[in-house]
């Protein structure tokens, strides 16, 4: 009896765990590759990278309040249908961040000043 009422918690964490939201830190990146920067000036590089940061940090600052909720709620012992992880803004930071990945190449290659 011992045994099975551990092995239902055990797979209800489990499945808490699972659909909770990712901290923003913890979603890799999309490649986007640095040719879509090609006819930019380094200017405009640092202008869009500014821009690309500015939404990076609101998406995973976003992300990371949905995960400390998520986090609370589990802790809180919660039905699992009250949380729900958010995969479309983790797929948009995943995007932005390889946006940024490619600026700083597109910067790099044409060495302009950071």
């Amino acid at each position: 009896m011992y045994r099975a009422t551990r092995t239902i918690a055990v797979i209800t964490l489990a499945a808490f765990a699972s659909a909770c939201a990712t901290q923003g830190a913890n979603v890799a990146s999309s490649y986007v590759p640095s040719s879509r920067y090609s006819s930019a000036t380094c200017e405009s590089l640092a202008e869009d990278f500014v821009q690309v940061k500015q939404s990076e940090n609101t998406l995973s600052g976003q992300l990371d309040t949905a995960f400390n909720k998520d986090a609370a709620l589990v802790i809180v012992g919660a039905l699992i249908f009250f949380i729900g992880s958010d995969k479309a803004k983790e797929a948009e930071l995943a995007r932005v961040k390889g946006e940024r990945e490619a600026i700083q190449r597109a910067m790099n290659d044409r060495k302009c000043a950071v």
